[in-house]
């Protein structure tokens, strides 16, 4: 049971270490959105992304270990909590764990937060790009490149645009 117990713990203090590198990508998230930098966004957008996957690798390994717990004591998987597990005095790790989960909780409460707070830069610079484009196209519908449909065509150069007069 302890070297469950251990494993258990290592996968929290895993997860702690990915969910402060999350909170590091999506400060990095925000700066791409707000310098405008798409290849910035794109490969922070990536690390993101492989930081979830092994985020999720780490919660099956971590239901893995609470079955094999719950089959011991003969008990629904459901009713397996950290705090739970933490209380049993054989468990060299309880205090561990603890701090842990209270780590996590801050964490995910952070990551929440920052998660909303790209989203909605995100979406109001999309709205700016949008509003830009459309107040282009209002301008002169005659010598904008930009229509309606999203296409971009060649803006006809007439003599009334361009002074080639010395």
């Amino acid at each position: 049971m302890k070297d469950l117990y251990q494993a258990l713990n290592t996968i929290l203090e895993k997860k702690i270490e990915l969910y402060d590198r999350l909170i590091h990508i999506f400060g990095e998230e925000w700066n791409a959105v707000t310098e405008y930098s798409r290849d910035r966004l794109l490969k922070t957008l990536e690390q993101k992304e492989t930081l979830l996957m092994q985020v999720g690798e780490l919660n099956q390994k971590r239901e893995a270990i609470l079955k094999k717990m719950s089959e011991h004591w003969g008990i629904p998987v459901e009713k397996v909590t950290l705090r739970k597990i933490a209380q049993f005095k054989n468990n060299p790790w309880s205090m561990s764990m603890i701090l842990c989960q209270q780590r996590m909780k801050e964490q995910i409460a952070k990551i929440k937060k920052l998660n909303t707070m790209n989203r909605r830069l995100i979406e109001r610079s999309s709205l700016s790009m949008q509003d830009s484009v459309h107040s282009l196209y209002k301008a002169d519908t005659r010598y904008t490149p930009y229509h309606a449909d999203g296409k971009v065509g060649n803006v006809p150069l007439t003599r009334g645009l361009i002074s080639t007069n010395i």
